[in-house]
C-alpha cells in the first residue's frame, strides 16, 4: 500500500482510551443504580463506541430512564469524559513514531473522530499530536456517525487527494467497513476494548493485531 494522505481515528487507534467505557459505565452504575458492576446491554455498549457521544447518551437514557433530566445526565457524562481525557489517556504504542514518519515524508493527515471537537483538542494537546495533522474533523459537527461515510467524504475533500492515495486507520469494524465501501485503503488497528475484531481484520488491507506497535506500520505502508 502506497499513500499520500491518511485519515486517522483517535480513540482506540492513536489514543489508548477505549477503556473509558468500562470506567464510565461503572460510574453511571454507582451514581444512578447503586451498582458498581453495572454494564449496559451489549448493543448499547458497542454502539456507543462509534456514535456521537451526545446521541449515545440519549440512546442510553432512553433505554435505562435515569431519574434526572436528560440535560443533567449529559452534564454528568460530559464531566466524566473530560476528566478521563485530561488524566487517564495515553497514546497507543508507536503512535508518535508512525505519525512523525508520515509527516517527515510529506503525507497529509486528517484526524476524523466521533468524539466532540473540544474533547479532541484536549486529547491532541495531552498527547502532543497537534503538529502532525492538517485538519481535525468530528462526527458531532458533521452530524453523522461512522456508520455513514460523511466524515470520510469531508476528510477526503480536506486532503485534496484521489481516493487511491488515501488510507483510513481505524480500530472500529463499523468505521472501517464504511471506509472500504467508498474505496479508501484500509488499515485495521486492534484494540482489546472494542468489538468485532474478525470483521475489522476482514475489512483491512493491512491489519495490526494484538500487541503490535503502530511503529511496525512504517515497514508496511509505503509513502
Amino acid at each position: 500500500m502506497t499513500i499520500k494522505g491518511a485519515i486517522f481515528d483517535m480513540d482506540g487507534t492513536l489514543a489508548d482510551s477505549l477503556f473509558f467505557w468500562e470506567y464510565f459505565w461503572r460510574s453511571v452504575g454507582e451514581k444512578y443504580f447503586g451498582d458498581k458492576d453495572f454494564k449496559p446491554a451489549p448493543e448499547i455498549d458497542n454502539a456507543a463506541r462509534t456514535m456521537i457521544y451526545k446521541e449515545a447518551m440519549d440512546v442510553f437514557n432512553e433505554r435505562y430512564k435515569v431519574e434526572e433530566k436528560n440535560e443533567d445526565f449529559f452534564a454528568f457524562a460530559e464531566s466524566g469524559i473530560d476528566t478521563f481525557y485530561r488524566t487517564q489517556v495515553k497514546e497507543k504504542a508507536g503512535a508518535t513514531a508512525f505519525l512523525k514518519h508520515l509527516k517527515s515524508n510529506g503525507v497529509r493527515m486528517v484526524l476524523a473522530s466521533a468524539t466532540a471537537s473540544h474533547h479532541i483538542k484536549t486529547v491532541m494537546g495531552v498527547l502532543g499530536f497537534d503538529e502532525y495533522f492538517d485538519g481535525v474533523l468530528s462526527c458531532a459537527d458533521i452530524g453523522a456517525g461512522k456508520d455513514k461515510p460523511d466524515i470520510y467524504l469531508a476528510a477526503i475533500e480536506a486532503l485534496g487527494l484521489p481516493l487511491g492515495d488515501i488510507a483510513v486507520f481505524e480500530d472500529s469494524c463499523v468505521a472501517l467497513e464504511t471506509a472500504a465501501a467508498i474505496g479508501l485503503h484500509t488499515v485495521g488497528i486492534y484494540d482489546e476494548h472494542n468489538f468485532g475484531h474478525d470483521r475489522l481484520e476482514r475489512a483491512a488491507e493491512i491489519y495490526l493485531g494484538r500487541g503490535e506497535s503502530l511503529e511496525t506500520l512504517i515497514e508496511k505502508v509505503s509513502v
